[in-house]
């Protein structure tokens, strides 16, 4: 109760959405890009070394898939692992009123307490606060927001962000949101290890972004193409549920997945 008001996105509900939607097998090579390796493996705070991967590609090229399947990697990872927290927000232009600075910043909030909570380790300066405010029926503002998640963050060894589809929210607040994580980085970066990765289309100008913000750290980047083993797995999986399956063989299976894999659509 004390956390259900800090925001009403619900970005798990989102996640569920599109992971029941992911075909397994597909993605994979993301996961074995080098940039990928570097970004999620890496050890090194000096700088924020690698901190921030960008994805980027037009509509239809699987953004939020990627980004589900990033969010399972990283939380299957450190699924076992002390002081570790994934996270994840997806945007949508048809939520836009409640794209917010501070209720983006909210439920990233919301996910950490989550996680501090299971494992016993939030503050109680944290909860006190939290309550203070609930008590008030006062919504929390975004100086309040970040400093709450700055010291939430602070709990942890390491903090993933993933954040889907920035351009589907709009340039102003995304401004604002990436201001406002980039000062809880700074702030947090002496005690926790902390990574974000961004999806959009290719007109968003990382560089730009990175030169506005400093503190986000080093920029990596991958451009998202149609892959063919995935085209190939999702032809066959359509092909696999197509209801007029009398009509086809073996050989005109075969046919169908060569063409259209070399066609590259």
């Amino acid at each position: 109760q004390i956390v259900s008001w800090l925001s009403p996105l619900e970005p798990h509900k989102r996640h569920q959405d599109i992971r029941q939607k992911r075909l397994e097998g597909t993605g994979n090579w993301f996961l074995l890009q080098p940039a990928f390796q570097q970004w999620s493996d890496s050890e090194s705070g000096d700088g924020n070394i690698g901190s921030v991967l960008s994805c980027s590609g037009i509509p239809g090229a699987r953004k939020s898939v990627i980004c589900s399947l990033v969010f399972d990697h990283l939380d299957t990872t450190f699924s076992l692992e002390e002081r570790a927290c994934v996270v994840c927000l997806y945007c949508d232009y048809r939520d836009d009123k409640n794209q917010t600075p501070v209720n983006m910043i909210g439920v990233l909030l919301k996910q950490v307490i989550a996680t501090l909570n299971e494992s016993g380790l939030l503050p109680k300066d944290t909860i006190s606060a939290l309550r203070k405010h609930l008590n008030k029926q006062k919504s929390v503002d975004l100086g309040e927001a970040c400093r709450l998640l700055g010291e939430t963050v602070k709990q942890l060894r390491k903090f993933y962000v993933c954040f889907d589809v920035l351009d589907e929210c709009n340039e102003k607040d995304r401004g604002a949101f990436i201001q406002s994580l980039a000062k809880v980085s700074t702030e947090c970066s002496r005690r926790s290890l902390i990574r974000k990765f961004f999806t959009g289309r290719p007109h968003i100008d990382w560089n730009n972004i990175m030169k506005r913000n400093p503190e986000l750290g080093s920029l990596g980047h991958i451009h998202l193409d149609a892959q063919p083993e995935d085209i190939r797995i999702y032809v066959s999986h359509e092909i696999d549920i197509d209801e007029n399956s009398d009509c086809m063989n073996h050989n005109i299976r075969s046919e169908i997945l060569d063409r259209i894999t070399s066609d590259g659509i």
